[in-house]
């Protein structure tokens, strides 16, 4: 495991040929903590490099309170797993990890943030800027894309006590509306017209690494589930929706205000 430095540039450079031909053992991962000084966040990047050092990958420290993760671990089944055992063994760090495994657009982002102009990429400005959009605003906002009226009704219902709800019923109008309201979290439906849930995930995690999208179907099959959560979802809500597990995934939310 390498820890990135202009110095070690040309080093983690050469990882990019293993990651593509070796992409499904392959991770990649965001790492928030809460802004607690430099000390803080030295000694988060420290515990990271202490997990995964005898790992093949790079710690790639964006800002004060991001870091992303580039590891080879080998395939993963079950990266809600993997992303509740990162976090535990970072207590005093209060993380927050999203996991998924590697994919060609993950990859890109790796490659602009180990090329020269790394601060300067069109998609590490955009995700970090949406993140702090959210995490400044103070309210909470809520992207609703199911095809279901009453399902939509109720999960207004939830939800409006605790901040402000969109709602599109469209796969095709999810990438736009998510752009327009930058939502905290999002509740997903894992079959939408025109477009499938996982399609839009793994649209909406390419443009916003940091994004909270929760699944959610009556089909809640384990494949669904794991291909979920290995494409970026933080969970999956199986219909009728309870409100406890709704909640629940609410308190995960790094962004989200008590209200």
């Amino acid at each position: 495991m390498i820890i990135s430095t202009k110095k070690t540039e040309s080093e983690l450079l050469a990882f990019v040929p293993s990651i593509k031909a070796n992409m499904s053992e392959w991770q990649i991962m965001s790492v928030r903590v809460q802004d607690k000084g430099r000390e803080s966040f030295l000694a988060t990047v420290k515990r990271l490099y202490k997990i995964y050092e005898h790992k093949e990958g790079v710690i790639l420290p964006i800002n004060s309170v991001k870091i992303m993760v580039i590891v080879r671990l080998g395939k993963i089944n079950n990266y809600m797993e993997l992303k509740s055992d990162l976090e535990a063994k970072m207590p005093d760090q209060d993380a927050r990890v999203v996991a998924r495994k590697m994919s060609a657009m993950g990859l890109k982002q790796v490659q602009l943030n180990l090329s020269d102009k790394n601060m300067d990429a069109v998609g590490v400005q955009q995700d970090d800027a949406m993140y702090q959009q959210r995490e400044a605003r103070n309210k909470n906002i809520f992207l609703i894309a199911e095809d279901d009226a009453f399902v939509r009704k109720t999960l207004v219902s939830l939800l409006q006590n605790y901040g402000e709800v969109h709602e599109v019923e469209d796969g095709s109008e999810v990438e736009h509306k998510y752009l327009e309201c930058n939502p905290d979290i999002v509740i997903l439906d894992i079959h939408l017209p025109n477009q499938s849930g996982l399609d839009l995930l793994n649209k909406i995690v390419e443009m916003d690494m940091d994004a909270f999208v929760v699944m959610a179907s009556a089909d809640s099959v384990r494949e669904n589930v794991m291909e979920a959560i290995a494409h970026g979802a933080v969970g999956f809500l199986t219909k009728p929706i309870r409100k406890e597990k709704l909640l629940e995934y609410l308190s995960q939310c790094i962004t989200f205000k008590n209200v």
